[in-house]
């Protein structure tokens, strides 16, 4: 596990960035991390179809950015939770999609009360999820982490902890809030 390496944050303070540079810049806080593997692999935006018409929202435009530009696996934020691998040999995001309804147990719940999952915690249980309920102004949405056991047992939503306001300032090269 390893926190982004946020060595430019003075550099770009105060600078306005586009997407694709904020997007660029997160997955370059990664090239010391010998754990993490993040390939650039240009996807179709046509790919997200088929998991937009099984989820209650769309991704926020960060988000969507990544997963259209970009693969993964292992990619640990600030020790605290972890991307859902993107990698596989395909030309679409179906891997991606495979690993949101991994477990139909967690995902029907999650996504019946508007909770779209995109990483899990650091116990490897808990999701960590979109909640659409609570929709920024720029489109995006907080982050949280919810309670897999109740989930699990009861199919009740219980948000342990909110991670961020967003995905945009969660990869803000200034945000930092361990888990």
């Amino acid at each position: 596990m390893i926190e982004p390496n946020h060595r430019n944050t003075e550099e770009l303070r105060g600078k306005v960035l586009s997407d694709d540079q904020k997007i660029d810049y997160f997955i370059s806080c990664f090239e010391d991390d010998e754990e993490s593997i993040i390939v650039r692999h240009l996807t179709e935006r046509e790919s997200l179809r088929e998991i937009y018409s099984r989820l209650p929202a769309k991704f926020p435009v960060l988000f969507e950015k990544l997963l259209l530009n970009y693969r993964w696996s292992s990619i640990w934020l600030y020790g605290a939770f972890r991307l859902l691998d993107s990698t596989d040999d395909k030309p679409d995001l179906s891997g991606f999609l495979g690993e949101i309804f991994k477990d139909e147990n967690l995902v029907t719940p999650c996504l019946q009360n508007g909770y779209i999952q995109f990483a899990f915690a650091y116990d490897r249980y808990d999701p960590v999820c979109f909640n659409t309920n609570k929709r920024t102004s720029a489109n995006d949405f907080e982050i949280v982490r919810l309670d897999h056991e109740l989930l699990l047992q009861r199919s009740k939503i219980k948000a342990i902890k909110t991670l961020a306001p967003s995905f945009e300032l969660l990869i803000a090269a200034d945000y930092h809030q361990p888990g």
